[in-house]
């Protein structure tokens, strides 16, 4: 897998928006303390924002709505068959947004757009409509998603195992080095 995620760009009425696939998220429930298998979620991931760099910023880009500049920024998931549920501007909420701190919708001077506003619904329609564009384009994203955490968590684990090896190979060479002292004394023993 490169480095270097696939962007891909959507147009819409306001202006652009681009969207790159993410690394899912591994939801795991319980511990496993007691034998059984840990059951465990993947949450294939997306992120969509108006600027390539996906920085969410009005300076890097935006989409225009009556006559006012807007940024998006957010990590959205699929929700499973039949968790949609309607949010606050009646919309299907097929699709999950992740919190944080830079996510979400910016006015023109960096401020959040109140959930209460009609540029909020705006914006939400247009960050869906996208969204839904780049699945009916991309079906198998949700695959690659999990393609994503998986090669992450090999590749995680693989430079565990290496480190592990040099430790290995260290402990052996100095344990030789004692033995080699130990050879040393003779027949002192």
């Amino acid at each position: 897998m490169s480095d270097e995620q696939k962007v891909y760009e959507y147009g819409t009425e306001g202006g652009k928006l681009y969207i790159r696939i993410l690394s899912a998220e591994l939801k795991t429930y319980g511990s496993g303390s007691n034998g059984k298998p840990v059951p465990e979620e993947l949450r294939p991931r997306v992120e969509i924002a108006t600027d390539s760099e996906f920085q969410a910023h009005v300076n890097k880009g935006f989409v225009m709505l009556r006559g006012r500049k807007y940024a998006i920024g957010d990590t959205v998931r699929r929700l499973p068959e039949g968790e949609g549920r309607l949010d606050d501007h009646g919309f299907t909420k097929g699709w999950y947004r992740e919190p944080g701190y830079f996510a979400g919708f910016r006015n023109g001077v960096g401020a959040k757009v109140n959930r209460e506003t009609k540029a909020y619904g705006a914006l939400r329609e247009l960050e869906f409509d996208a969204l839904n564009r780049f699945e009916e384009d991309h079906p198998d994203w949700q695959v690659e998603s999990i393609r994503i955490l998986f090669e992450s968590r090999r590749d995680f684990q693989r430079d565990k195992a290496k480190e592990a090896r040099a430790k290995a190979a260290k402990a052996i060479r100095e344990a030789d080095e004692w033995q080699a002292r130990i050879d040393q004394l003779g027949g002192a023993a």
